[in-house]
């Protein structure tokens, strides 16, 4: 995962082993930012069955309140 609109370097996501459906999941520690805002992309390289990798990307946006 990386910071779209401020440079917080990559942040690792150790992600599950395929499930028997094909689920994974994970867990990540999202650094706190001093915007208010902060829009992050997770970017995941997925290869599929045949060796293919094809790429996924999700922006997302963060907000925080005081």
């Amino acid at each position: 995962m990386v910071g779209k609109n401020m440079y917080m370097g990559q942040i690792p996501i150790a992600l599950s082993p395929p499930s028997p459906k094909g689920f994974v999941d994970g867990e990540l520690l999202v650094i706190a930012c001093t915007r208010p805002d902060m829009v992050w992309q997770l970017e995941l390289d997925v290869e599929l069955a045949d060796g293919q990798v094809v790429q996924a990307h999700w922006p997302f946006l963060m907000t925080h309140t005081e």
